[in-house]
């Protein structure tokens, strides 16, 4: 065989490859970008900053009007159950208002969202550094990239009733990994209640934008397991009264106020002091359920 030859066969496998690669990805459409979404039933098992980013442009306006927005405190949480609305949750493991705000940007511009559930809690507000891509992720990656494959192969596996790992409900409910307790009582330094000015400013502008467009907002403050807050609470106070006035006024559901004594105090709703297990969670869905209509 010739080099000319070879270097046309070459080019011609290459160009076959990615020809069968874009049609496997619009074909399976695991971001709902590519045909139309509503009804669709789309999981994230990976990379859920990218994932929910990309969802976020068409499915999620498509299918939601409510959005529940925080970090991994509140990922395994369902509001499903609030009535009149379709929540999605948008919470994503370790994330920070500005990353939040960049993907709940993403489903503003077609989406109609009657209520945003936004959690506040120290990490929030603490640092605004963008990680996992999130700061570079473009719609061409759901043509071709790892989280894609990684996805449709988890679409597959699930299809055909074999474990797909970590993957979420169809709402962004996710799993949180099932983890022996553990829970290290330590009283936080200084620096975990700090204020980043870049993402305070953040959440206040995604507060805004949402209520703008009409939106009722709630901010829910995530119960901590209760020796781990008793040990911090004059610096959990002092952070909640700081960070509201910081933020548009709307009603707020303290999971860490009296009320919630009974729960905070049961070590079997958590999985440590601030993340909370599937029995846990299932109880602040019922507590959302309750409560947020009576508020909002």
């Amino acid at each position: 065989m010739t080099s000319k030859k070879w270097i046309t066969l070459t080019a011609a496998t290459v160009f076959a490859i990615l020809c069968v690669n874009f049609a496997v990805a619009i074909l399976m459409d695991p971001y709902g970008l590519f045909r139309d979404p509503r009804g669709r039933q789309l999981r994230v098992v990976f990379e859920g900053r990218k994932a929910k980013y990309l969802l976020s442009k068409r499915y999620v306006p498509a299918n939601y009007d409510g959005l529940l927005i925080g970090p991994s405190s509140s990922e395994n949480w369902d509001p499903a159950a609030i009535s009149g609305v379709t929540m999605y949750n948008d919470s994503v493991l370790g994330s920070n208002a500005y990353e939040e705000k960049r993907i709940v940007d993403q489903a503003l511009p077609t989406g109609q969202f009657k209520l945003a559930l936004c959690i506040l809690y120290p990490t929030m507000t603490s640092n605004h550094a963008l990680q996992d891509g999130l700061d570079a992720v473009t719609t061409v990656e759901a043509l071709g990239s790892i989280h894609l494959f990684i996805n449709e192969v988890a679409q597959i596996f699930s299809a055909i009733h074999l474990p797909a790992g970590r993957l979420s409900a169809a709402d962004g409910t996710t799993p949180l990994r099932a983890l022996p307790q553990n829970f290290v009582e330590i009283q936080y330094e200084a620096n975990y209640f700090q204020l980043d000015p870049v993402a305070v400013d953040s959440y206040r502008q995604m507060v805004h934008e949402l209520t703008s467009r009409g939106t009722r907002v709630v901010y829910i403050i995530p119960p901590l397991y209760e020796p781990c807050l008793r040990l911090n609470a004059v610096a959990f106070d002092a952070y909640k009264r700081r960070v509201q006035q910081l933020l548009p006024q709307a009603p707020v559901l303290d999971l860490d106020g009296r009320e919630f004594d009974a729960f905070r105090k049961d070590a079997n709703n958590y999985l440590d002091c601030v993340h909370v297990n599937a029995k846990g969670a299932a109880k602040i869905d019922t507590y959302l359920a309750q409560l947020i209509p009576r508020i909002s």
